[in-house]
């Protein structure tokens, strides 16, 4: 299981990143997000319908809204999102898990298998003879050996589901705590709605940290590096520093200042950041709709433990 991981491009380095994350870079520019963006509105809109009254899980909305366009970008069926999320979810439960758990590793192990065959058999064929004109930017996924296609097709799966599902869940999580006002404001302005989701990737960074290594000796501060250095850079601490960013660790959508760090920097840089802004940007414009016209009433959050994450388990509401 180390052998699979480490061979995501997130903890790797060239040559084996720089070969996965060219096989599908097309599949992640602008022009592409910008096909998608309709199918994005047309899930928030269908999940925000389907919500009806009394005691309703936004935490679950999220989760379906993140998993359903996550795995038609990849050329998941619909029918087939339920079972593909919870191979999903045992992966991220091995990678956020802090000690060896010989449990959840079989579980992991498991998933693995059973992810590469589901590839083998049900994407991969999708993706060598689309059906959707946006799956052929996919098409170098198919042309990768099976290991380096399975790892390139799990890292995008699982940084596509739980992220964009946490940071959906922060971002109403605030929202219907604090003042309605902004519902309005958002409603009539996708600009305001941009910050808003800027926001809540910066608030509640999805991946806490990540580990590196030091290809050189360092300073940082009064401490030296030598070369060969394991490190571990903490995203959500430089998130809130006060440095950066003024009232750090207050949430407002209408923040201006500097990026945040939550999708990377450099090589290692989140490939399917332009889709994650897009689909949380079409949710959100969507939920202010829904909240001006259903005017739901927080009742309460709550997150499961869980090690390096951001994790919803409920976000219980009235309406």
């Amino acid at each position: 299981m180390e052998k699979f991981f480490n061979s995501w491009m997130v903890f790797s380095d060239p040559p084996n990143q720089t070969k996965l994350r060219e096989s599908v870079t097309s599949a992640f520019t602008r022009r592409v997000a910008d096909s998608w963006s309709g199918y994005a509105r047309e899930i928030a809109v269908k999940e925000f319908a389907r919500l009806g009254s009394g005691e309703i899980d936004l935490a679950d909305l999220s989760l379906r809204i993140a998993s359903r366009f996550t795995c038609a970008v990849l050329g998941v069926p619909e029918e087939d999102d339920e079972q593909v999320r919870l191979w999903s979810n045992e992966l991220i439960a091995c990678l956020s898990t802090p000690k060896l758990n010989a449990d959840r590793a079989r579980v992991g192990v498991r998933a693995i298998e059973q992810l590469g065959t589901y590839l083998d058999t049900r994407v991969l064929p999708r993706i060598r003879k689309p059906v959707d004109d946006r799956l052929l930017p996919l098409k170098g996924m198919a042309d990768l050996d099976h290991d380096m296609a399975l790892a390139l097709f799990t890292q995008l799966l699982t940084g596509g589901i739980d992220p964009v599902a946490s940071s959906l869940t922060t971002a109403l999580e605030r929202l219907l705590s604090s003042d309605h006002q902004d519902w309005t404001r958002m409603a009539s302005s996708p600009e305001l709605t941009d910050k808003a989701v800027e926001e809540a990737l910066r608030f509640d960074a999805p991946f806490h940290f990540v580990p590196r290594t030091t290809t050189e000796s360092i300073q940082i501060g009064d401490h030296t590096l030598s070369e060969g250095s394991r490190v571990v850079l903490v995203i959500a601490a430089a998130n809130r520093d006060p440095l950066a960013y003024q009232s750090p660790d207050e949430f407002i959508p209408s923040r201006e200042g500097p990026s945040h760090l939550s999708f990377g920097l450099g090589r290692h840089y989140c490939l399917g950041a332009i889709l994650a802004r897009m689909v949380l940007r079409e949710a959100l414009q969507e939920a202010s709709r829904w909240v001006q016209s259903s005017s739901p009433m927080y009742m309460s959050g709550e997150r499961m433990p869980a090690f390096g994450v951001s994790t919803w388990k409920r976000l219980s509401i009235l309406v």
